[in-house]
């Protein structure tokens, strides 16, 4: 759920999670807006209200820049359409200064509806101002727009002066009420508001004097004006002149300012009140304290019933909320704490009727009954009754409180008990364990939020055990520790906090793991139920009856939740037993209707099994068949379900799986220790499909790990079967799988060929397929084709086959064709790969499995970039990524994303390309995948660095690479190693770039990666090409060119090409290739490449004297850069058109260009231009021709940047060429020679 909180400090919490934090000003601002506004706003007047000022075009290029970067974080809240955008009222959300104007709404009503002074009209009221923590947006700021902070400071006016209004109302409640009190408290915040509120210091001066505090009130008026004189230079009003002369003279005041007149059945009695102080502060409950007093505040509720099991905090929840509802009640509150049964037994059918009357005070008489009499004097009263414990006399308990609600009608009742009364008219607050973090979300900077709750009681607990107890780095995982060992439990929460002083908390935490019963006070505590945990347990466990206890210890055995399905599969638990322990509190049922138990109530019934069982043989008979039952029951789950991924609905399949994974997980687990190996081969395929599905590799990679450790332990014995030898073929077979999906290709390789001979020796064929495809893949990343593509043909035809006797095998032809696909594509063979592509898309969609239909969409996307189809290459993405989202496999779609970034890349559009590997590689990470997170890493590198940011380019180049290497994935390093390459390059150190290049370049060769050797091959020729090495640059950019496996490739390498040639001076093929290149860059939409041909384009009309069209293909080319927001590229053509301008003899218009590139210098560099000293001399020509100083300057810049990049070449001969074969180079040293 989405929470907004507005009035105050602005907070956005998506599930309790502080979104706010990720969001831009303006961004928080736009949600902020559309939210409270709650109807579709016109995208123009958004364009206005945030961009004041600007056009209207500009303004909703910026929205839709702003819509774009925040889609992940708010599109699930934003409803946007061409025309307008909206806040998605659909979506679950809670914005606090609605609820403020609901609540004030509704206490208007109720005032109509019943009376002013009802207790509902106040309850809403008290309800609406605890929401009014400050001003509407207080403290938030958005700079620069005045129009937003207009409406800002129109709608924060309204809602202060309802707050104000309210703060009246309540006061004036209290006041009529005669709780004089709390209306002084009322006028006190209604001053916070508005300090000088005449009515208000009139009200302050009554209520002291209801209360019989004259001097107060005196006080309170002397620097009430006092006040107003040093700020505003008045004297009071005559209305509160004439209360305060009332008030020194010691007149009354007007009868309709008294306190009501009691009721005459009360007279002379005041309200009941015999709560206990509290001891402990309620920590970590506001939200159940605020739901419980509500449930009195603000709604007809007769009874209430705080339900939840043993020390889970009812009796301290429910006197904190009766001691909030102070007041509320004419007749007062009374607590009644029912006597545990062993101090009472046996139960009088009187119990509850002679306690409550003991509470009251109540003298009983004559022959009458206790209830009778008890209910003749509830009669009349408007009273809340709290009963503690009521589960020690639930029947008893039950009838004499429906006689209270059928005959004292104005009484209300709040009762704390493990198990609900059962009746019409009870509402329940089932209390649940507080929340614990997660060991990776430990930080104690966020210490006071909610979901530390369990952390905060114990570190309140320990600190009034021991004083000097202090919460830090150091102890934060060992208190999240103990926490999560108890479950959340406030009791067994507090019993371990009071053990510090006499242990640390890493020993408390090994305790707890080790025996339960350390959860014992070292302290005297009352009731000696709560003595220790075992305590409370064995109170709720002598509440059951023997069948069951039967059931519930067979229950233990399960992990986490459990259908009713598999309670009565495995345990024989008929569902009126499942209710009953759901009412005593032992077991859970959840929202999502499936049962659990907590796990210290589990720890404590597994301790039972030998009292319920027994401790014999046949006990160990009837352990040993209970656990196949669970086994049979969910490995046989998880082999039927899976086939479910390949249905129409596999959403529903993984869900169903997911919830139930821990018991998979365990029976698994169990199955392997009692040898049923069966039962492993008949579920891990459907075990390793649902891991695969989700992206859940690590999980996947420990499991099968875990159990080919086990399986080889028992081959060693020499005493294992052919059914575990098949078993662990096929285990190994899913191990390697996941190891490569790791990254981990080494040890994928090897685990591999031991399962390959494993199954070939049992005679296992579709063992031996499956762990040839493992086999080849470990191969395939790490090195030569020739291998992998024999393991997949051979893997392929045992496939074909057995399809007929085994119905997994399409599975494994449909893998075979897509690996054969991808070795075509890594050949350079794109047309090959979609044959395969294409194979094995038609028999995975017959199949149904909707997993490898995206994988095969993707790699056809992929092909299709590399066409230069773009529009196609989005098409097949978008319909994998579909599929992803409908299987959630969030894996997966990071891969979608990160295949869309290189489209934006291609297309110039980079922060959004950035973006979307930003987003890639977190996902990546998050799943284990750090050989993918590598990748999205280096594709975010590259955009950096063609952002002009080559120092975090670097630093992600770096990352990847270290990645790489720790995998020992030789093409991924490679594809690091070049984006190194190219940084040091963007910086000038030439000689290095081209290390790092022909380093990559022989790993690239070895693995047979062709597409990765042309990128490589360009690169060392624009590295020669940038030495003065002209003939070598040749000689690698036409060799990348030759072996260009895609059009967006072939584009780029006919640029470079291009700019050789002009080197060269062959103009002629300098203007045929860059020809060659424009059509497909401008037909595709690839603006960065269509911009750099252009420039050569230009270049070669310039040199053959053709200057209109020169003139074009600059502007051209300046346009495109600009668009692209590759400003540094700009200034090149720019400088060129300076040139031409010059050479034509229009010195003026020379000028203007050569002011513009002079502009940029002031505060950027030219770091990643290709020509940085053709820009600086074409400068410094124009500006000496205008007879302008600053040439020299720009000369002599130029000079010493030139000097600084030869002195990095250590070789005499390289740096002479560097210097005196470049002809800007050779101009600008001769010109500063001269």
């Amino acid at each position: 759920m989405l929470q907004i909180h507005l009035l105050g400090d602005f907070r956005l919490l998506a599930d309790e999670r502080p979104l706010h934090l990720q969001l831009s000003p303006k961004e928080q601002a736009l949600l902020v807006y559309l939210a409270w506004l709650g109807k579709p706003q016109p995208r123009t007047a958004l364009g206005q209200l945030f961009w004041e000022g600007r056009v209207a075009k500009q303004a909703r290029s910026n929205l839709r820049t702003l819509l774009a970067r925040s889609r992940e974080l708010l599109g699930d809240y934003l409803t946007i359409t061409r025309d307008v955008i909206a806040f998605d009222e659909r979506q679950e959300h809670w914005l606090d200064a609605h609820e403020f104007l609901r609540h004030l709404s509704m206490a208007d009503h109720l005032a109509r509806q019943q009376s002013p002074g009802a207790t509902a009209v106040g309850g809403r009221l008290m309800r609406a101002l605890a929401l009014y923590q400050d001003g509407f947006l207080a403290g938030f700021e958005l700079p620069g727009n005045e129009r937003f902070m207009a409406w800002v400071e129109g709608e924060r006016a309204v809602l202060h002066g309802r707050a104000i209004h309210g703060w009246r109302r309540l006061a004036r409640f209290h006041e009529e009420r005669g709780d004089f009190q709390a209306a002084l408290e009322s006028c006190r915040q209604l001053l916070g508001l508005d300090p000088f509120d005449e009515d208000a210091h009139a009200q302050i001066l009554q209520l002291y004097r209801r209360l019989g505090q004259t001097a107060e009130a005196l006080d309170h008026y002397e620097r009430y004006c006092r006040q107003l004189h040093a700020e505003l230079g008045l004297s009071p009003g005559d209305s509160l002149l004439a209360v305060f002369h009332e008030l020194r003279h010691g007149h009354t005041f007007a009868p309709s300012l008294r306190a009501p007149a009691l009721p005459p059945e009360a007279n002379g009695e005041a309200p009941h009140d015999n709560l206990p102080a509290p001891v402990t502060p309620l920590v970590g409950r506001r939200r159940e304290l605020a739901e419980l007093t509500g449930r009195f505040l603000n709604s007809p509720a007769r009874l209430v019933s705080v339900v939840g099991p043993g020390g889970i905090g009812k009796t301290h929840l429910a006197l904190q909320a009766a001691n909030r509802l102070r007041g509320t009640f004419l007749d007062g509150i009374v607590f009644v704490a029912l006597p545990e049964e062993a101090e009472s037994a046996p139960i009088s059918r009187e119990l509850p009727a002679n306690a409550l009357a003991h509470a009251l005070d109540l003298r009983l008489h004559g022959r009458r009954s206790t209830r009778e009499q008890l209910l003749d004097h509830l009669r009349p009263r408007e009273m809340l009754l709290l009963l503690d414990n009521v589960e020690t006399a639930l029947a008893e308990s039950r009838t004499l409180i429906q006689e209270l609600l059928h005959g004292a009608p104005d009484v209300r009742l709040l009762i704390t008990s493990r198990e609900p009364l059962g009746i019409p008219a009870e509402e329940l607050l089932v209390l649940d364990e507080l929340p614990v973090p997660e060991a990776g979300e430990l930080a104690l900077s966020a210490f006071e939020e909610e979901r530390y709750a369990s952390l905060q009681l114990f570190v309140e607990r320990a600190r009034r055990t021991f004083a000097g107890f202090t919460l830090n780095e150091e102890n934060i995982g060992d208190i999240a520790r103990i926490c999560r060992l108890v479950g959340g439990i406030p009791l067994a929460i507090e019993l371990a906090a009071a053990w510090v002083g006499h242990f640390n908390s890493a020993e408390i935490a090994e305790a707890i793991e080790r025996n339960l019963s350390f959860l014992q006070s070292p302290l005297h505590r009352e009731p000696a139920r709560h003595q220790s945990i075992t305590n409370v347990f064995d109170y709720s466990w002598e509440l059951l009856v023997s069948h069951e206890r039967r059931v519930l210890v067979q229950l233990a055995l399960f992990r986490g939740s459990f259908s009713r399905d598999a309670a009565q599969a495995v345990a024989g638990a008929p569902l009126p037993i499942l209710m009953s322990l759901v009412n005593k509190s032992m077991l859970r049922l959840t929202q999502s209707g499936r049962y659990e138990l907590h796990e210290l109530v589990r720890r404590f019934v597994r301790m039972k099994w030998p009292d319920v069982i027994g401790r014999d043989a046949r006990a160990e008979a009837e352990q040993r068949e209970l656990q196949l039952r669970y086994g049979r029951y969910y490995l046989g789950f998880i082999a039927a379900e899976a086939d479910g991924l390949h249905g129409p609905a596999p959403e529903k399949t993984i869900r169903a799986i997911q919830a139930d994974l821990g018991n998979i997980s365990r029976a698994w687990e169990m199955m392997l220790a009692l040898e049923e190996y069966n039962l492993i081969v008949q579920s891990a395929n459907g075990l390793s499909r649902f891991y695969h599905y989700t992206g859940q590799y690590r999980g996947a990679a420990e499991l099968f790990a875990a159990a080919a450790e086990q399986l080889h332990a028992r081959l060693g014995t020499g005493e294992a079967s052919p059914a575990a030898r098949v078993a662990l073929a096929r285990v190994q077979s899913k191990q390697a799988f996941y190891l490569i999906r790791l990254g981990q290709f080494e040890q994928a390789g090897r685990v591999a060929q031991l399962a390959a001979a494993t199954a070939e020796e049992v005679g296992d064929a579709y063992g031996q397929a499956e762990s040839f495809l493992q086999w080849g893949e470990a191969i395939e990343i790490q090195g030569p084709l020739d291998i992998p593509r024999q393991k997949y043909t051979a893997a392929l035809e045992i496939a074909r086959a057995i399809g007929d006797d085994v119905p997994d095998a399409a599975r494994l032809e449909g893998r075979s064709l897509a690996l054969l696909g991808r070795l075509a594509w890594r050949s350079g063979e794109i047309a090959l790969a979609d044959s395969y592509y294409r194979q094995a898309l038609a028999l995975e969609r017959a199949r149904g499995d909707l997993l490898a239909e995206g994988h095969l969409l993707t790699a056809l996307g992929a092909n299709a970039g590399l066409r230069g189809e773009l529009d196609e290459a989005e098409g097949y993405f978008g319909q994998a990524q579909a599929l992803y989202r409908r299987i959630s496999n969030r894996h997966r779609e990071a891969g979608i994303q990160e295949h869309l970034g290189r489209l934006r890349f291609a297309s110039g559009r980079y922060e959004e390309a950035a973006a979307l590997f930003q987003r890639a590689a977190r996902r990546f990470r998050d799943s284990g995948d750090h050989c993918s997170e590598g990748d999205g890493l280096r594709a975010l590198g590259k955009v950096r660095l063609r952002q002009g940011r080559p120092d975090e380019a670097r630093r992600l180049a770096g990352q990847a690479l270290a990645m790489a290497q720790a995998a020992n994935d030789r093409r991924h390093a490679s594809a690091a190693l070049r984006l190194l390459g190219n940084v040091e390059r963007f910086q000038g150190r030439f000689v290095e770039a081209g290390q790092r290049f022909q380093e990559a370049l022989t790993i690239s060769q070895a693995v047979g990666d062709q597409a990765a050797t042309a990128l490589l091959q360009d690169a060392l020729g624009l590295n020669h090409w940038s030495l003065g090495q002209y003939d070598l640059a040749w000689h690698y950019c036409h060799a990348a060119l030759q072996s260009a496996t895609g059009l967006v490739d072939q584009v780029a390498f006919l640029a470079d090409l291009a700019l050789v040639a002009l080197a060269l001076g062959d103009t002629a093929a300098a203007l045929d290739l860059g020809q060659q290149g424009l059509l497909p860059a401008r037909r595709v939409g690839l603006p960065a490449l269509e911009a750099r041909l252009s420039m050569r384009v230009g270049d070669a009309h310039a040199r053959r004297s053709e200057p209109a069209l020169a003139t074009a293909h600059y502007r051209r080319a300046i346009s495109l850069f600009e668009s692209t927001g590759e400003r540094v590229m700009a200034q090149e053509p720019r400088a060129a058109l300076a040139m031409l301008y010059l050479e034509q003899g229009e010195a003026q218009e020379a000028c203007r260009h050569a002011e513009k590139v002079l502009t940029y210098l002031r505060e950027n560099e030219l770091a990643g231009c290709y020509e940085p000293f053709r820009v600086y001399l074409s400068l410094a020509q124009v500006l000496r021709a205008a007879g302008d100083a600053r040439a020299n300057r720009v000369l002599g810049q130029a000079y010493e940047r030139l000097q600084l990049q030869a002195a990095q070449i250590e070789d005499a001969a390289l740096r002479r060429l560097f210097l005196e074969r470049v002809p800007a180079h050779r101009a600008i040293v001769a010109a500063l020679a001269g």
